[in-house]
């Protein structure tokens, strides 16, 4: 009880029934709002599983660090009675493996309710696993276990983790940090925004061992990482990942051959 009583949400009710009671409210705006900022900034945290610094982290897997292509991340995984644990530090954090995105790379979640914390401020967060990526084939993680919801886009090979923000602006706007990796475990980048649909704004050429910046949000067809047809008003024209039109106009028809490199239109 003596949780709930610090609690912003229960301040704010308590200064409005006493206001409904014609008494003074018990705590002043300013109060409030420190309290808010207060549990704002630590709404998550991102050491609930591992004794890790998340910036020593990206920093100690960062691309720029590791531009041999033949680097991957591993963070053992070891099988007990059927459980998955990863250990860490001497200490041990079970998991579970679900679906798979792609090539034997599954989604591992580590649910915090496996954390010694007080039962309040776990459903306080309002938030019960944190995600990471299992290389099944490496029997090892790929992707430490910081984020509440990653995606993987094939067809540019990465993958876009989100963290929830840490200002009230940007948690008012559904504005979230999103962190790229490629198909190593490699950080690429970090952004704000909303997770992408279909087109990441970049992406890995595995081949080369380079990476693509795309600034191309909505396409009708996505042809590779760097081509792209897009529609207006039910024509279609062509673009490259920078956006920018590789054929004249919008056309009624259009046909794009991937691997002569040619396109046929029609008015």
């Amino acid at each position: 009880m003596d949780h709930d009583q610090n609690d912003s949400t229960f301040k704010i009710a308590h200064n409005f029934l006493r206001s409904y009671l014609d008494k003074d409210p018990l705590y002043s705006d300013e109060e409030i709002q420190e309290q808010k900022k207060s549990e704002l900034e630590n709404r998550f945290d991102y050491k609930f599983i591992l004794d890790l610094d998340f910036r020593e982290y990206l920093e100690s897997v960062s691309f720029e660090h590791h531009t041999n292509k033949d680097f991957t991340a591993t963070y053992p995984v070891m099988v007990e009675n059927g459980l998955h644990y990863l250990h860490h530090k001497d200490k041990k954090h079970s998991f579970s493996v679900l679906r798979e995105y792609h090539n034997s790379l599954y989604q591992a979640n580590f649910d915090i309710n496996r954390i010694t914390k007080p039962f309040n401020e776990f459903f306080n967060k309002n938030y019960f696993h944190l995600a990471g990526v299992m290389n099944l084939k490496n029997n090892s993680i790929l992707i430490l276990p910081f984020f509440s919801e990653i995606s993987y886009y094939k067809d540019f090979c990465v993958f876009c983790c989100t963290m929830h923000p840490d200002n009230q602006e940007d948690v008012g706007s559904f504005i979230k940090k999103l962190f790229y990796f490629d198909a190593k475990g490699r950080f690429i980048k970090e952004e704000k925004g909303h997770i992408p649909n279909h087109i990441p704004t970049v992406a890995f050429n595995e081949q080369d061992n380079t990476f693509t910046e795309i600034s191309v949000k909505y396409a009708e067809k996505i042809h590779s990482h760097t081509l792209y047809t897009v529609e207006e008003g039910q024509t279609f024209s062509v673009v490259n990942h920078q956006n920018e039109f590789l054929i004249d106009g919008f056309y009624e028809k259009l046909f794009v051959n991937d691997s002569l490199d040619y396109v046929f239109t029609q008015h």
